[in-house]
């Protein structure tokens, strides 16, 4: 988690959180700072190679490839 954050933080502000709030209270964070997508990456998705991006305003999930990531995000944003 941390080397994706450190890579998407070359083109984008990105914040980590390591907390180990569980999700419920890490999206609140993340509402009340008016942020628009928030990455996933727990066991689950780093076995897969894989994070979970999630749409803050719609609730809208997808999985897509670590390594496309930045990529994505950079189109949305």
């Amino acid at each position: 988690a941390v080397a994706l954050t450190q890579r998407l933080r070359k083109t984008i502000n990105v914040d980590i959180d390591l907390s180990r709030r569980n999700f419920s209270n890490q999206f609140k964070y993340a509402n009340a700072r008016n942020i628009s997508y928030v990455l996933i990456l727990g066991e689950k998705e780093l076995a897969a190679k894989k994070v979970t991006l999630r749409n803050m305003k719609t609730g809208k999930e997808k999985s897509i490839p670590i390594a496309d990531a930045e990529k994505q995000l950079a189109k949305m944003l």
